[in-house]
This record gives C-alpha cells, structure tokens and sequence, in this order.
C-alpha cells in the first residue's frame, strides 16, 4: 500500500465472524502468523502466502484437531526461482522475484490424485514451474472438484471448500487424512447434496484468504443448491 494509506480493520472483521461460528470450530491464525512477521510467509510479487506461511496457519489447525505437526518431517525443497505472480505488475521492480518451495512428507503415504479424469501420483504439477504462474505448482490449474486418496489407516476423511489459498496447504493435510474432496466454489459445477450423498466425510473444512471469504458469492451459490439444480457460478474475475 502506498505510505499512510488506510485499510479496513481485518482482524476486527475475522474476530466478527469467529463470533458467529462458535459452533463450527473456528481456527484464527492472525496472531500465529504475526509471531512470525519476520519470515517470508508471502510472496513478494504474488497475493498467495508461502509454504511456510500456510504451514503457520496449519499448525493451528493440528493443534485443534490433536495432530503432529513437526517441521522436521518434511523435506523442505526449492522448486523454482524467478516467480513474478499476478502482483508484479504492482511492486515498480521488473527484477523483484520470488522463490516457490514446496514441503514433501518424509514418510508420508502414497496417494493418488484424480483431477479432471486424470490420475496422478502427486500433487505437484512440475509442468507449472515452466508456466508463468508457478504458484499452480501445488495442484495445478484451478478446477471446481478433485480428490486425493492415501494409502493409510487414517480415520478422516475430508472435505474442503476453498479458493486457491488452500492449494499450499493440501501438502501438509496428506499425512492425516484417508481421502480429501476439494470443491472449488469458484470453478464447481456439480451437484453438492448429490456429492454428500455418495461421499463418505469425517470432517469438513473451509479454507479461503480473507478477501475471498468476505466478497466471494459463488460459495453461497453452491450450498444453496438443491438437487438438480447445479450452482450459478461466478468466475474468478468478476
């Protein structure tokens, strides 16, 4: 922002609707994410937070569900450097680039991700660190559904609404969870009371920066459609 310029109270407005959600378990990381205001949790040139930064807000979420999170257990590996995300335009500096790093489970299980027909063995889309937007690394492009299915004896089974956010922090979610479903409000065309019918879910998640969740009507549309009648979905511009 520019100097002096004012901006909404953020931490108002969360603690607003952390009020109105006392019965769905509400996770705010404002204060976890400020202890560590001197690491790069964002990158420079892009409105994503780091692995590192999703990683702070994940530790909340394993302190509230009981689960281990230890940064040893990851294998934290650079994945590409010279990224200018969709910010760069912004910051003045033709120069100024980010590096993209992606946390790896040690021991983590194998799994199997089904996007758009497709089947991979990782999450990892290699081919986007060739493409402008390496942040589409962690998944690839944005769909409006996918899953990943891991080979382990965890009794949760997940079910995540979520912008694009999310995408760095399925890495870490891997480890604890039997199976994920990802709806992407923005992009889903399907049927959500067909999808809770056929899906077996422990657990659901709502997982968005907090521009997306204030200003976001397309998740209103899908939890607001009946059986038959897919959501009218915005597209992730308008």
């Amino acid at each position: 922002l520019p100097m002096n310029a004012t901006s909404a109270d953020e931490a108002a407005a969360i603690a607003d609707i952390q009020s109105k959600s006392q019965d769905l378990g509400f996770i705010n990381s404002l204060d976890t994410l400020a202890s560590h205001k001197d690491e790069d949790l964002y990158y420079a040139t892009d409105h994503h937070w780091k692995s590192r930064g999703a990683w702070y807000a994940w530790t909340d979420l394993a302190a509230a569900k009981g689960w281990s999170a230890e940064e040893a257990a990851f294998d934290i590996l650079k994945a590409a450097d010279g990224f200018q995300g969709t910010l760069s335009a912004k910051t003045g500096d033709p120069f100024l680039s980010d590096t993209v790093e992606i946390w790896v489970p040690k021991n983590g299980p194998e799994y199997v991700m089904t996007k758009d027909g497709v089947k991979s063995r990782t999450m990892y889309d290699e081919s986007a660190l060739d493409r402008r937007d390496k942040y589409q690394v962690f998944t690839g492009p944005n769909t409006g559904e996918f899953t990943l299915e891991m080979d382990n004896d965890s009794p949760v089974r997940l079910l995540v609404f979520k912008d694009s956010y999310a995408n760095a922090m399925l890495q870490f979610l891997i480890p604890q969870c039997r199976s994920i479903t990802v709806v992407d409000p923005r992009y889903y065309d399907g049927n959500l009371d067909r999808l809770m019918e056929t899906g077996v879910f422990s657990d659901v998640l709502f997982l968005y920066n907090y521009r997306s969740w204030v200003q976001d009507h397309s998740l209103k549309g899908v939890l607001d459609a009946k059986s038959g009648e897919p959501a009218a979905n915005e597209t992730e511009n308008s």
